[in-house]
């Protein structure tokens, strides 16, 4: 549908409308064009679609066969002149039997990304509008979902997907017929995604800084490669020698979401705190200040002068955090006692049914089991060795001891926690 929203008192009025070959799945599919935007062009995924005739045979009974026509990616170009009545002016079947990924319109160009078993890259040339033609095409692995152009459409970044680790790449793109591949940075080992792959705001780019930031967790690569990392990636951007590099990390107890860069200084926000990091040497950012920001808590248990925090893991990292029921913002200071956090790699430890374990109260579903988390939770008033205050938090901010907290709160999945507290908010 086409909106008239020139009105200063912000009325916004239906215009007309125009139908589009497939799904438009997001607003880098479509583009403006000409004097004063006075087209458009949209790309979108005509799907693929099973079509049946039925057939009857000579004793007069029915049977059904099925023909297969494959998803095409399509390029449309219309006319808004008259926005009463949009008109189309072109069309161009890019590819067939490939998915529609990353898409961004700049100048007369249109670069669009399709894929099955390889990533095209197409490069389509707008400057007819009624007659759009493929201007250029590269085949690499994997495929993009977010593409930016740079330095007067002579580079193009993405990010995207090769194997089940998540890229960044530098393309040349000064000669639209001959696109080539300049640099390609992998994210860590193994497997690892970023946010940026759904959403391009956790995406930035520092073009004058020659720098890009990308948020991703996944299995470390290097001296650490396999353990688990969630954090900020600082990329080096060379636009004039067309190059990428991967440096240092900001490392986060959360997922990192998004990142900007503020004077001299680097800004990294999860959903649990806001970083500020100074990162002159990009390969060793250091964090210089901290604050926590309100995160997700499922269950609350005060006992005593103590406040436990648990939240499950159902949507972000299941996490433990003891505190005094006083001053609950003033969390503990060292790494045993601030935040306990577990993951589906214990699942071969105790269901939480071991000896000494008394619990408050719990009910649970049938067939359901409690977890050592909330199995420790509800022996505290009654195991003493369990408590706080056992683990190095006797006072606010806990004293710099007591490495027994992360063995004291292993636990396996949260998922399965069933119990409800008597002591709970």
């Amino acid at each position: 549908m086409v909106f008239d929203i020139s009105d200063p008192r912000g009325t916004v009025a239906q215009r007309g409308f125009f139908l589009t070959a497939g799904r438009v799945a997001d607003k880098f599919k479509l583009g403006q064009l000409g004097k004063q935007g006075g087209a458009l062009a949209v790309v979108s995924q005509v799907d693929g679609v099973s079509i049946p005739t039925e057939h009857l045979n000579k004793d007069g009974s029915a049977w059904t066969s099925w023909s297969w026509t494959p998803p095409q990616a399509v390029l449309q170009t219309f006319s808004l002149a008259d926005p009463s009545a949009p008109t189309a002016l072109g069309r161009l079947n890019l590819v067939t039997n490939e998915s529609l990924f990353g898409t961004r319109f700049s100048g007369d160009r249109a670069y669009v990304v399709t894929f099955r078993r390889v990533d095209p890259l197409w490069i389509v040339d707008l400057s007819d509008l009624v007659h759009p033609t493929v201007k250029g095409e590269l085949q690499i692995p994997g495929y993009s979902t977010y593409l930016q152009p740079l330095a007067d459409d002579t580079r193009l970044l993405a990010l995207g997907v090769d194997g089940s680790r998540t890229t960044v790449q530098l393309f040349d793109v000064a000669d639209a017929a001959k696109p080539s591949l300049l640099s390609k940075v992998f994210l860590g080992e193994g497997w690892s995604w970023s946010e940026g792959n759904a959403d391009e705001k956790a995406f930035q780019v520092f073009a004058d800084a020659g720098l890009a930031l990308v948020p991703w967790q996944g299995q470390r690569s290097g001296a650490e490669a396999g353990r688990w990392f969630q954090g900020m990636q600082l990329i080096d951007l060379d636009l004039r020698a067309g190059t990428l590099k991967a440096r240092g990390v900001i490392d986060h107890a959360m997922q990192a979401r998004r990142a900007t860069l503020l004077g001299d200084r680097i800004v990294s926000v999860s959903g649990q705190d806001l970083l500020t990091v100074e990162a002159t040497d990009r390969d060793h950012p250091k964090t210089v200040a901290e604050l926590p920001l309100s995160t997700q808590v499922d269950r609350v248990f005060v006992v005593g002068d103590r406040l436990i925090t648990l939240r499950d893991g159902s949507t972000v990292a299941g996490q433990i955090t003891l505190a005094s029921a006083t001053a609950p913002e003033s969390r503990c200071a060292t790494p045993a006692c601030r935040a306990i956090r577990w993951s589906a790699e214990n699942t071969s430890q105790s269901s939480g049914q071991s000896a000494g374990i008394s619990p408050i109260r719990s009910t649970s579903r049938p067939g359901s089991r409690i977890s050592p988390a909330a199995a420790w939770l509800m022996s505290i008033r009654s195991n003493p060795a369990s408590s706080p205050a056992s683990i190095g938090c006797t006072s606010t901010p806990c004293p710099a001891s007591s490495s027994a907290a992360a063995a004291a709160v292993s636990t396996n999945s949260p998922s399965a926690i069933t119990t409800t507290s008597s002591a709970a908010v």
